[in-house]
C-alpha cells in the first residue's frame, strides 16, 4: 500500500478481507515517508499486521520506487506469491503491472476513484480493479 496517495484509516480492514477472498494473505505492507505521519495511524497498521516500511528519502517518487522494488525483489524469490494487490493508483506501478501479468500473475488494483491513472487500469481486468471510496465505505 502507497500510503501517500490513499486513505488508508478505513481501508486497512477491508484489504486484509479482499486479499483473504482472493487467496492466501502472505505479507501486507504500508509504505510511506513514516517520520512524517502521525504515529498514531503507523501503530494501527502494525496491529493489524502491516509491516511500515519507511522510506526517508525526499526524491520524488521514491515510495513508489521503493515499493516497486520490494514487489520485483519478492516475486523473483524462490516461492513468489500468485496475487498482488496494489493500493496506489500511480502511472509509476504500470511497468510493474505488465511484467508481472506477463508471468501469469493476477494484479489487483485498488485506487482512488477520481485520479487514477487510466494507463495503469487498462493493464488490469475490471474485475481487479477496487476504488477506495467504495471498498473503504
Amino acid at each position: 500500500m502507497d500510503c501517500e496517495n490513499v486513505s488508508y484509516a478505513k481501508l486497512a480492514l477491508r484489504l486484509i478481507a479482499l486479499a483473504h477472498i482472493s487467496g492466501e494473505l502472505k505479507t501486507a505492507k504500508a509504505y510511506a515517508k513514516w517520520r512524517n505521519q502521525s504515529l498514531t495511524s503507523e501503530l494501527n497498521l502494525h496491529r493489524l499486521d502491516f509491516d511500515c516500511i519507511d522510506v526517508p528519502s525526499t526524491d520524488k517518487n521514491s515510495v513508489d520506487n521503493k515499493l516497486i522494488s520490494d514487489c520485483c525483489r519478492e516475486f523473483e524469490s524462490r516461492f513468489p506469491p500468485h496475487i498482488l494487490i496494489i493500493v496506489a493508483g500511480d502511472k509509476d506501478y504500470a511497468s510493474l503491472v505488465k511484467k508481472l501479468r506477463t508471468k501469469g500473475v493476477r494484479v489487483i488494483i485498488v485506487a482512488n476513484r477520481y485520479n487514477a491513472s487510466r494507463k495503469l487500469l487498462s493493464l488490469i481486468e475490471p474485475e481487479d480493479v477496487y476504488y477506495v471510496d467504495t471498498l473503504a465505505a
